[in-house]
């Protein structure tokens, strides 16, 4: 996908088998130098990549991405985020549908400044929604919805407040 799109991808697992591994592709224009993240097997697998963002001057951010089934997931996913909202974070994942409301409560009490919304695909079946999570000064704008061959590609236009 990234040789089609003229972009550098990669890949962050989210679950491990002796048959497959399934996960979340990432996209991005700029080259990516710095990979980060962490894997509780049959917890959660968080991972994604620091990158220097043109945002009218470069902004140093971390992309992303992680898959949330239940709620024994949040307090790992708060404990791995940590302060790092406050250091220009940016986590877009999958949830299971249903979870949005439990998520929300959840953060509410046990992380600080970040903004989270929810997408609905169409493309997709309903059974997972895609999440973004991120600090204040970042807020989701636009996602566009696009496939290259069968497989679901997501567009996420995020703008930077400052």
């Amino acid at each position: 996908m990234g040789w089609q799109t003229k972009t550098k991808s990669f890949f962050v697992q989210n679950t491990v088998s002796d048959s497959y591994f399934q996960g979340s592709g990432i996209l991005v224009r700029p080259l990516v130098n710095t990979f980060e993240g962490t894997g509780i097997p049959d917890i959660l697998f968080v991972g994604g990549c620091t990158l220097s963002a043109p945002l009218g001057q470069p902004v140093v951010l971390t992309l992303m991405t992680c898959k949330l089934t239940g709620e024994y997931q949040f307090p790992v996913l708060a404990r791995t985020l940590g302060d790092g909202l406050k250091t220009n974070k940016i986590l877009i994942g999958t949830i299971k549908s249903g979870l949005e409301t439990k998520l929300k409560e959840y953060l509410k009490f046990n992380m600080k400044d970040f903004r989270l919304s929810f997408y609905t695909a169409t493309q997709t079946d309903k059974s997972y929604k895609l999440f973004f999570l991120t600090p204040i000064v970042f807020v989701n704008r636009e996602v566009t919805e696009l496939t290259i061959g069968s497989t679901p590609m997501y567009q996420c236009k995020i703008e930077y407040l400052y």
